[in-house]
């Protein structure tokens, strides 16, 4: 009887989906292995920071598909990112290195300080960016 229970305990038991996703399903910037995992609908996802976090929590049909793909992947996919190679975060001015945050816009990659500055600089590139797409505070 009691191996019955337990083989009913185990297929009853739900679960759980890896997190395979490479870029943040809320920001979009890049994820590894390092950054926080969220389980929404018995799937794990790795996201750039606790803030987004909850925000995939809350509303995870805002930043998923019905597939539980993230929405931004097809868009992630098919970006060859142009690897960062800015010294100084194009938001705030300061130093960066390759321990900083990189987030991709416009298909390149650029490390920032911090990733409010990376919310800033997806928002409004053309604040930041040159029409090259060098920072405009990198000389």
């Amino acid at each position: 009887m009691l191996p019955l229970i337990l083989a009913l305990a185990l297929t009853a038991t739900p679960t759980t989906k890896p997190a395979t996703n490479t870029f943040c399903p809320v920001m979009g910037c890049k994820v590894d292995a390092q950054c926080p995992e969220v389980l929404v609908h018995g799937r794990k996802y790795r996201v750039c920071c606790m803030d987004c976090a909850s925000k995939l929590k809350a509303n995870p049909a805002k930043y998923l598909k019905t597939d539980g793909t993230p929405k931004n992947a097809t868009l992630a996919a098919a970006v060859a990112a142009v690897a960062a190679a800015n010294h100084l975060c194009p938001v705030m001015g300061v130093q960066v290195d390759a321990n900083s945050p990189v987030v991709v816009v416009r298909g390149r990659e650029y490390r920032v300080c911090c990733m409010d500055c990376a919310a800033k600089l997806r928002a409004h590139p053309a604040q930041y960016l040159k029409a090259d797409g060098t920072p405009k505070n990198e000389k």
